[in-house]
């Protein structure tokens, strides 16, 4: 049942996403003509952001005399491409079979997964209430209350801990401190230098195609389009990412195809990203 539901899942989302590109395609030829020089960019800070996250990941699971920071990269720019077969993000197994086999069991690399996840998503919570609009009354509550959320979770984790880990059976008590573990600085600093690189990824494309947007829309854009990759459920979030960047460029009153060709720059710097860090990974490795 569950693979049938993969197999649909990936075949409605591949066909849609087929027959946009074939539909058009002149309009994504032109901008992949005329806007090589932002892919260029673009593809660099992919491949920054992709390091980040990698670092990132070995600072969570906290096994570095096993992980080396290149092949982690490679790694995880090999996943990245994995989850664009399947839906539920199959290069997350990727990672941890090749980290199995570093000696780093399932439990411990999984775990290190959520709580990236766990990191994430409370620096998003930071980020929206620092970047939303002030316009309206509703706008102004909203920033104070998740303001107020991600002050006071830091003060919650300890007295949840001890409350989760007293209600259920002591098996899970690993699980249940390592989720509610805090951040380190540093933890906490990569995500939100990730979130960051992202923005301005996206500020740079939106201005180069001559909207008019500021960074703090992009920050709002960035956590949205990250949080929602955290738990994709299509291929490497395929058809979401578009859809919340085409809503983004099309609230921005973008013009002609714009909606439809900025976020295939997005997608394709991201594959190109990950490619290139394949190729220079593999002659390093070939170099040693």
């Amino acid at each position: 049942m569950y693979r049938n539901i993969k197999k649909i899942i990936f075949s409605v989302v591949l066909c849609i996403y087929i027959l946009l590109i074939l539909k058009h395609q002149t309009q994504l030829i032109a901008a992949a003509t005329n806007y090589y020089y932002t892919i260029i960019l673009a593809t660099l800070l992919s491949i920054i952001g992709i390091t980040i996250q990698a670092i990132n990941y070995i600072q969570i699971l906290n096994r570095k005399q096993l992980l080396q920071t290149l092949p982690t990269i490679r790694i995880w720019s090999i996943s990245n491409l994995t989850n664009y077969i399947a839906p539920f993000q199959p290069g997350l197994l990727v990672r941890a079979k090749y980290f199995k086999h570093l000696g780093i069991d399932y439990i411990d690399s999984s775990m290190a997964v959520i709580k990236q996840i766990h990191y994430n998503f409370w620096v998003a919570i930071g980020l929206i209430s620092l970047t939303l609009p002030s316009d309206n009354s509703t706008f102004i509550f909203c920033k104070y209350f998740l303001a107020g959320i991600f002050f006071i979770w830091l003060f919650l984790l300890a007295p949840l801990k001890n409350i989760i880990g007293k209600i259920t059976n002591h098996r899970f008590s690993f699980f249940i401190n390592n989720f509610f573990s805090k951040p380190t600085l540093l933890q906490a600093g990569l995500c939100t230098l990730h979130y960051f690189v992202v923005s301005y990824l996206f500020y740079f494309i939106l201005t180069e195609f001559g909207l008019e947007v500021s960074f703090n829309d992009t920050v709002l854009l960035s956590t949205a389009l990250v949080l929602s990759s955290l738990v994709s459920i299509t291929p490497n979030n395929l058809g979401v990412q578009e859809i919340i960047i085409g809503l983004f460029v099309h609230a921005a009153s973008a013009a002609n195809f714009e909606y439809i060709t900025l976020p295939f720059i997005v997608r394709l710097s991201h594959i190109i990203a990950c490619t290139i860090i394949l190729s220079l990974t593999h002659k390093r490795q070939h170099s040693n």
